[in-house]
């Protein structure tokens, strides 16, 4: 019998199931790192979704701050305009009555100018 042979066999056998336990336990490592891979993907997105509620909840608040200063700004222009209206209405009835008086100063006026014109001809 030839115990070289078997003696070679063996070493191939046992260096064979050596590769074989060395890439298992590559398998499991690689496994485990991709496990720990998604888990970082998944984490980062919640993360992700967290931040973007965040970021929602965050502009939501702002645009209902925003709505509340445009509702209070146009309740001022509002109020404004009113007064601004008041004024006008006001002007105007100056201006009215300035004319109204005017016309009687300009009626004294000219009514000496039409009695002096009026009584040269009567003369």
């Amino acid at each position: 019998m030839d115990y070289e042979f078997f003696g070679t066999l063996a070493a191939i056998v046992v260096a064979s199931v050596a590769v074989f336990t060395f890439l298992l336990s590559i398998k499991d490592e690689m496994q485990e790192g991709l496990r720990d891979v998604r888990e970082d993907i998944r984490g980062m997105g919640e993360e992700t979704r967290k931040e973007m509620r965040g970021m929602r909840e965050g502009i939501r608040d702002d645009m209902r701050v925003m709505r509340e200063e445009v509702r209070e700004d146009l309740q001022e222009m509002r109020e404004d305009m009113r007064e601004m209206r008041k004024d006008i209405r006001g002007i105007q009835k100056s201006v009215e009555s300035l004319s109204e008086r005017v016309a009687r100063i300009e009626g004294l006026i000219i009514r000496p100018r039409e009695l002096q014109t009026h009584q040269e001809s009567t003369d």
